[in-house]
C-alpha cells in the first residue's frame, strides 16, 4: 500500500494526486464505517439539516429573550454525541450477522422506530422555538402529536388527529342557515 502511496505521489502532482492519494487511503476506512457504525447518509443529511433548523431558531429565540448564553451550544455538542451513538446502536441491532445471515429480529421496526424519534424530537423542538417566536403559528394540536412520536407513541401516526372545536368546523354560509 504505502509503495502505490509513492508511485502514485511522485507520478501524479498537484491537487489531482492529492485527491487520488486521500480516496485511496479513506475508502477502505468509509467500507468499515458503513459495516460497523453507519451507513444510511440520506437519514443523516435530513437529521442534520433538522438539527440546522433547530439550532438557529433556537438561536434567534433566546437572542430575542436575551437568555442566550454558551452553555446552549455546549448542548448542541453533546446532541450530535447522543444522536451518534443511537444511530450507531440502530445500524448494529438491524444489521447484525448469526452465522452469516443477518438476524432479522430489529430490522423490521427498530430502525423506524429511532428514525421516526430523532425525527420527531427535532420538529418538536423547532417548532417550540417557532411558538416562542410566534404563538399563533404552531397549532397546539401539532406539538401534542409530536411529542406523543417523540416519546416513542408510533400509534399516534396511525390514527388522524381529533378535531379541534372550531378550527375544524365547515365555515357557515347564509345558504346553510336557515
Amino acid at each position: 500500500m504505502r509503495l502505490l502511496l509513492n508511485y502514485l505521489a511522485a507520478t501524479l502532482s498537484g491537487k489531482t494526486g492529492l485527491a487520488l492519494m486521500l480516496g485511496a487511503m479513506l475508502t477502505p476506512v468509509l467500507a468499515l464505517v458503513e459495516k460497523y457504525l453507519f451507513k444510511d447518509w440520506n437519514f443523516l443529511g435530513s437529521l442534520g439539516m433538522l438539527i440546522l433548523v433547530d439550532t438557529v431558531f433556537g438561536v434567534q429565540h433566546h437572542w430575542q429573550a436575551h437568555s442566550i448564553s454558551s452553555r446552549a451550544f455546549s448542548r448542541l455538542f453533546k446532541k450530535a454525541f447522543i444522536y451518534l451513538g443511537l444511530l450507531v446502536l440502530t445500524h448494529q441491532l438491524t444489521g447484525y450477522q448469526v452465522n452469516g445471515e443477518v438476524n432479522g429480529v430489529f430490522s423490521a421496526w427498530f430502525d423506524k422506530f429511532m428514525y421516526a424519534a430523532m425525527m420527531a424530537r427535532e420538529a418538536v423542538s423547532i417548532l417550540e422555538h417557532i411558538a416562542a417566536l410566534e404563538p399563533r403559528l404552531v397549532p397546539k394540536v401539532l406539538l401534542k402529536r409530536l411529542a406523543l412520536i417523540s416519546d416513542g407513541d408510533l400509534s399516534a401516526l396511525a390514527t388522524p388527529p381529533a378535531p379541534t372545536p372550531g378550527l375544524d368546523a365547515p365555515p357557515s354560509s347564509p345558504s346553510n342557515a336557515q
